[in-house]
């Protein structure tokens, strides 16, 4: 598979079934925008009303690049609040950790599907698709046209 054919996959529009996978993401984003806001102004709530945007856009247009950039988003916020637990009380730690582990879980139960299933590609094309992601629903890149 050549460079240009991986980036195509991955900036290549998905279904919207998953949807509703962006909903916590965008209620966490919400509220550290608020919160930033109402602590720095705009300059802090700023990183988050960008990211807000860009799960906007996911919901209008799916795709698998921007899926697997907010997952490790929230992956990597998650796992550096689980990391330092002697910050703040143990609430605040839990709800902080909730904050980036929830999103992460739903995006990850939600991820976009493609197009076509990885059994219709074994059977057009003869070649299995094995995709970490998605093996039940991945595009098939390895097309081979009828000649």
């Amino acid at each position: 598979m050549t460079p240009s054919e991986v980036l195509k996959a991955a900036i290549q529009r998905r279904s919207r079934a998953t949807w509703w996978a962006y909903m916590p993401a965008a209620a966490v984003l919400i509220f550290f925008a608020v919160m930033g806001w109402g602590e720095e102004g705009a300059s802090a709530a700023a990183i988050f009303i960008l990211l807000l945007l860009v799960c906007v856009v996911q919901w209008m247009r799916p795709t698998l690049l921007v899926w697997g950039l907010l997952v490790c988003l929230f992956s990597a916020y998650a796992a550096a609040v689980i990391a330092t637990p002697h910050n703040g009380t143990f609430s605040d730690y839990l709800f902080f950790s909730l904050c980036g582990a929830v999103p992460a879980v739903v995006l990850l139960f939600g991820r976009p599907k493609g197009q076509m299933s990885s059994v219709t590609c074994l059977r057009q094309t003869g070649n299995p698709v094995i995709s970490p992601i998605s093996p039940q629903a991945w595009i098939c890149l390895n097309r081979r046209d009828p000649k």
